[in-house]
């Protein structure tokens, strides 16, 4: 082998924004599931209280929800990837997690028979709010390696 046929390597400055390689912060990503939960089932118990209802719905779908963290988890967010590699993976994330809640609603539903509506409102409204809170988790890692 000869070595003017090897590329010097690049150098910060010269690397394009969408080759730079970065990590996601994988506590960031698990603890916008676990606040999505906390904040949407907690709303959802309370709301039942003031109106005199069963609660059991909106706590296990809060429980449900936790399983927002399990996606971001999958994709190893640990691992350095680039910007376009990580659009399969966190898209990957989220049927994960949209699997997972839904296994875990319907084991919840059928085992204790909750009110349906208590249960769905919270696991969508939920669902939709770690989605948004970990999307705005990786908006900020993309940020931050861009400017790198």
């Amino acid at each position: 082998m000869n070595d003017e046929t090897t590329q010097p390597e690049k150098t910060a400055a010269e690397i394009p924004p969408h080759e730079v390689e970065f990590a996601l912060p994988a506590g960031k990503l698990v603890l916008a599931g676990v606040m999505a939960a906390l904040v949407v089932g907690g709303a959802g118990v309370g709301l039942l209280l003031m109106l005199g209802k069963p609660v059991l719905g909106a706590a296990l779908g809060g429980v449900g929800l936790l399983m927002t963290c399990v996606g971001p988890l999958a994709i190893s967010p640990w691992r350095a990837r680039t910007v376009a590699k990580w659009g399969p993976h966190l898209m990957a994330s989220q049927v994960i997690s949209l699997m997972g809640v839904i296994l875990v609603s319907v084991l919840l539903y059928f085992s204790t028979r909750p009110s349906e509506l208590a249960l769905s409102a919270t696991i969508a409204a939920g669902f939709i709010l770690a989605q948004l809170l970990q999307v705005n988790v990786l908006k900020s890692a993309i940020v931050d390696a861009e400017r790198r």
